[in-house]
């Protein structure tokens, strides 16, 4: 069997010498939305859940406009943003009272062109674009505790604004259960010790293990999704516009209105779509990410890593394609690797968490059980300390996995594993 794998901006290729393959996909979902930007105006007057935004915002308040970073331009913010700023001006509201918060929480900071390229050059050239910086105390402002007692601090133009509109995404997240929504405040526009007191809630409490209550498709009871909300309620925003995308990345939906219920309603959507259900576990799973921006770094493959490890038997082979044009995503992604065991990665993440060491034992937890190998531009030998197997190329990697596998070996193909969840029936 041919297979052709997205692989950063490009696609690669190979010859899977087994005949039993499935191939998982996320569902297609056949709608016609017409005009974008007609749709998306009527969805801004007759939101989702709660009023429309013309009868929340008043002529001459200061507007601050949430929006996602690089990593995130899957959402296609640069599309549909301009309807959201037209509409805005309709509602006497100025260009000169909108900021546009790019949300980066933790991540790296944006280039101009980064800049342009998610808003848009004429929006750029127009309205004040900013960016978060989660290692700004000046720039940050306290908005109370939560009751996990994670101090909330976030960006004092949001605390300052007096609307806030936040944008963004909804899909499946390994930690949070779905992305989206609340995410944009925390982490979105976080420091950086409220973001990491919040993504502790990712190690398990007592065990030497990542903590079972966290993953995709999990908010009862998750803790790093409680603490999310407790701190967007503080902010309390004002209207929320959260895209659901297709597997083409076409816009099927969008969900306005109030922050937390509007975003809720998304959720069901995103499982229908992306949430994949199938027999059995795989003795061999060949995942991509998608491609760029969803492989942009080993740290944002991580999910990839999660979804894709859903999907293997313990004990079985996984390869995972991230092309990864930033590298790991962190400059101390893999110093972590220095941990020998779990014990010392568990211990030390207690000690000093930061959200690349947990990434990356997430991904030295997956390699523990299962046999993994990583196709990747990232250097082979800083990538073999994450206790995987770098390949130069996807048939490399194939050739490599199928040698111990006997010919009635179940295989699965994830040609988009950054967003497709599988759930195992069985």
């Amino acid at each position: 069997m041919n297979v052709n794998l997205k692989y950063g901006r490009t696609t690669v290729s190979g010859t899977l010498p087994l005949s039993n393959v499935q191939t998982l996909t996320p569902r297609p979902y056949e709608v016609e939305l017409g005009d974008l930007s007609s749709f998306l105006r009527q969805r801004l007057s007759n939101p989702t859940k709660g009023p429309g935004l013309d009868q929340i915002v008043k002529p001459g308040e200061k507007v601050v406009v949430v929006v996602s970073d690089i990593t995130r331009t899957w959402t296609r913010t640069r599309d549909y943003l301009p309807t959201i700023l037209e509409y805005l001006t309709d509602c006497s509201i100025s260009p000169e009272d909108i900021c546009i918060l790019v949300a980066r929480g933790c991540h790296r900071s944006q280039t101009e062109a980064e800049f342009k390229e998610i808003v848009g050059e004429d929006i750029f050239a127009k309205y004040e674009v900013v960016e978060h910086d989660a290692d700004d105390p000046d720039g940050l402002s306290y908005v109370g505790t939560t009751t996990r007692k994670n101090p909330v601090y976030v960006n004092k133009r949001v605390v300052e604004a007096d609307r806030v509109i936040m944008t963004g995404g909804i899909i499946h997240h390994a930690m949070a259960g779905f992305g989206g929504g609340r995410k944009s405040i925390l982490p979105g526009i976080s420091g950086r010790q409220t973001v990491e007191n919040n993504h502790l809630h990712t190690l398990h409490p007592t065990e030497i293990a990542i903590n079972p209550a966290i993953g995709s498709n999990k908010l009862q009871g998750n803790p790093l999704h409680e603490d999310m909300v407790e701190a967007a309620a503080f902010v309390n925003p004002d209207f929320l516009v959260n895209v659901v995308l297709d597997q083409h990345n076409e816009i099927v939906d969008f969900f306005t209105g109030h922050w937390l219920d509007a975003w809720a309603a998304g959720c069901e959507l995103v499982n229908e779509i992306y949430g994949v259900r199938f027999d059995e576990q795989a003795d061999l799973v060949v995942a991509s990410c998608g491609g760029f921006p969803y492989d942009i770094s080993l740290y944002q493959a991580s999910k990839t890593f999660y979804n894709a490890g859903l999907a293997t038997k313990t004990g079985g082979s996984l390869i995972v394609l991230v092309q990864a044009e930033d590298g790991p995503g962190s400059d101390d992604f893999f110093g972590w690797y220095e941990n020998q065991t779990s014990e010392e990665f568990y211990t030390n993440l207690k000690a000093n968490f930061s959200i690349p060491g947990y990434l990356a034992f997430l991904i030295f937890t997956i390699a523990q059980s299962r046999k993994v190998y990583v196709v990747t531009d990232c250097d082979a030998k800083q990538v073999a300390k994450m206790g995987v197997i770098p390949c130069e190329s996807l048939q490399h990697a194939i050739d490599l996995a199928c040698a111990d596998l006997k010919d009635d070996a179940k295989v699965c193909i994830m040609p988009e594993g950054g967003f497709t969840f599988p759930i195992i029936t069985s």
